[in-house]
Protein backbone atom coordinates (compact mmCIF):
# COMPACT_ATOMS: atom_id res chain seq x y z
CA UNK A 1 0.00 0.00 0.00
CA UNK A 2 1.20 3.45 -0.83
CA UNK A 3 -0.17 5.20 2.24
CA UNK A 4 -2.67 7.21 0.18
CA UNK A 5 -6.22 7.43 1.43
CA UNK A 6 -8.84 5.61 -0.58
CA UNK A 7 -10.97 7.82 -2.76
CA UNK A 8 -13.82 5.41 -3.52
CA UNK A 9 -15.63 2.92 -1.31
CA UNK A 10 -17.11 -0.14 -3.03
CA UNK A 11 -19.06 -2.99 -1.47
CA UNK A 12 -21.07 -5.82 -2.98
CA UNK A 13 -24.30 -6.86 -1.28
CA UNK A 14 -26.26 -9.84 -2.53
CA UNK A 15 -29.15 -10.13 -0.10
CA UNK A 16 -29.24 -7.33 2.46
CA UNK A 17 -27.22 -4.43 3.74
CA UNK A 18 -25.08 -6.23 6.29
CA UNK A 19 -22.48 -3.54 6.77
CA UNK A 20 -24.50 -0.36 7.28
CA UNK A 21 -21.88 1.00 9.66
CA UNK A 22 -19.33 0.96 6.86
CA UNK A 23 -21.76 2.66 4.50
CA UNK A 24 -22.34 5.29 7.16
CA UNK A 25 -18.63 5.69 7.92
CA UNK A 26 -17.56 6.16 4.31
CA UNK A 27 -19.59 9.35 3.77
CA UNK A 28 -18.41 10.81 7.08
CA UNK A 29 -14.97 10.98 5.53
CA UNK A 30 -16.49 12.27 2.29
CA UNK A 31 -15.96 9.15 0.18
CA UNK A 32 -18.36 8.18 -2.61
CA UNK A 33 -19.90 4.72 -2.46
CA UNK A 34 -20.57 2.14 -5.15
CA UNK A 35 -22.79 -0.70 -3.97
CA UNK A 36 -25.68 -2.87 -5.10
CA UNK A 37 -29.43 -2.36 -4.96
CA UNK A 38 -29.77 -5.17 -2.41
CA UNK A 39 -32.62 -5.00 0.09
CA UNK A 40 -31.79 -2.61 2.89
CA UNK A 41 -29.25 -0.50 1.02
CA UNK A 42 -31.71 2.24 0.11
CA UNK A 43 -32.30 3.05 3.77
CA UNK A 44 -28.68 4.09 4.04
CA UNK A 45 -27.78 5.58 0.64
CA UNK A 46 -29.66 7.50 -2.06
CA UNK A 47 -28.96 6.45 -5.65
CA UNK A 48 -27.09 9.10 -7.67
CA UNK A 49 -27.10 11.49 -4.70
CA UNK A 50 -24.92 9.76 -2.11
CA UNK A 51 -23.92 6.59 -3.97
CA UNK A 52 -23.86 4.85 -7.31
CA UNK A 53 -25.83 1.62 -7.26
CA UNK A 54 -25.67 -1.46 -9.46
CA UNK A 55 -27.91 -4.47 -9.92
CA UNK A 56 -26.99 -7.46 -7.78
CA UNK A 57 -24.86 -9.92 -9.75
CA UNK A 58 -23.93 -7.49 -12.52
CA UNK A 59 -20.13 -7.13 -12.53
CA UNK A 60 -20.16 -5.23 -15.84
CA UNK A 61 -22.38 -2.51 -14.36
CA UNK A 62 -20.22 -2.44 -11.22
CA UNK A 63 -17.10 -1.91 -13.36
CA UNK A 64 -18.86 0.86 -15.30
CA UNK A 65 -19.87 2.69 -12.12
CA UNK A 66 -16.36 2.42 -10.69
CA UNK A 67 -14.90 3.71 -13.98
CA UNK A 68 -17.36 6.62 -13.86
CA UNK A 69 -16.02 7.64 -10.47
CA UNK A 70 -12.39 7.12 -11.41
CA UNK A 71 -12.79 9.34 -14.46
CA UNK A 72 -14.86 12.04 -12.76
CA UNK A 73 -13.35 13.70 -9.67
CA UNK A 74 -16.25 16.19 -9.54
CA UNK A 75 -18.75 13.34 -9.22
CA UNK A 76 -16.59 11.75 -6.50
CA UNK A 77 -16.56 15.02 -4.55
CA UNK A 78 -20.31 15.62 -4.99
CA UNK A 79 -21.29 12.11 -3.88
CA UNK A 80 -18.90 12.32 -0.93
CA UNK A 81 -20.18 15.71 0.20
CA UNK A 82 -23.87 14.87 -0.16
CA UNK A 83 -23.24 11.56 1.60
CA UNK A 84 -21.57 13.39 4.47
CA UNK A 85 -24.48 15.83 4.72
CA UNK A 86 -27.04 12.99 4.75
CA UNK A 87 -25.21 11.12 7.50
CA UNK A 88 -24.89 14.29 9.58
CA UNK A 89 -28.59 15.10 9.19
CA UNK A 90 -30.12 11.64 9.57
CA UNK A 91 -27.76 9.30 11.38
CA UNK A 92 -25.90 11.24 14.07
CA UNK A 93 -26.65 10.25 17.66
CA UNK A 94 -28.45 13.47 18.57
CA UNK A 95 -30.90 12.99 15.70
CA UNK A 96 -31.41 9.32 16.53
CA UNK A 97 -32.03 10.03 20.23
CA UNK A 98 -34.36 12.95 19.49
CA UNK A 99 -36.37 10.82 17.04
CA UNK A 100 -36.58 7.95 19.48
CA UNK A 101 -37.63 10.21 22.35
CA UNK A 102 -40.28 11.81 20.16
CA UNK A 103 -41.72 8.42 19.30
CA UNK A 104 -41.67 7.28 22.92
CA UNK A 105 -43.12 10.51 24.26
CA UNK A 106 -45.90 10.60 21.68
CA UNK A 107 -47.48 7.65 23.45
CA UNK A 108 -47.11 8.96 27.00
CA UNK A 109 -50.35 10.88 27.30
CA UNK A 110 -51.90 14.26 26.78
CA UNK A 111 -50.02 17.53 26.79
CA UNK A 112 -50.19 19.66 29.92
CA UNK A 113 -51.44 23.28 30.01
CA UNK A 114 -48.13 24.60 28.69
CA UNK A 115 -48.41 22.37 25.62
CA UNK A 116 -45.61 20.12 26.76
CA UNK A 117 -45.93 16.40 27.27
CA UNK A 118 -45.02 15.27 30.77
CA UNK A 119 -41.64 13.59 30.81
CA UNK A 120 -42.00 10.09 32.17
CA UNK A 121 -38.79 8.85 30.75
CA UNK A 122 -35.50 8.30 32.53
CA UNK A 123 -33.82 9.91 29.50
CA UNK A 124 -34.11 13.64 29.02
CA UNK A 125 -32.55 16.03 26.56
Amino acid sequence: MSGRATEIFQTIQRFAATNESIKLYSPTVRRPIVTTRAKGVRGVVVENETALLTDVGNPKELAQQLARLIENPGLRRRLGMTGRKRVAERFDWDTIVDTLLGVLESGLGDKDASGDRPRRSCVSR
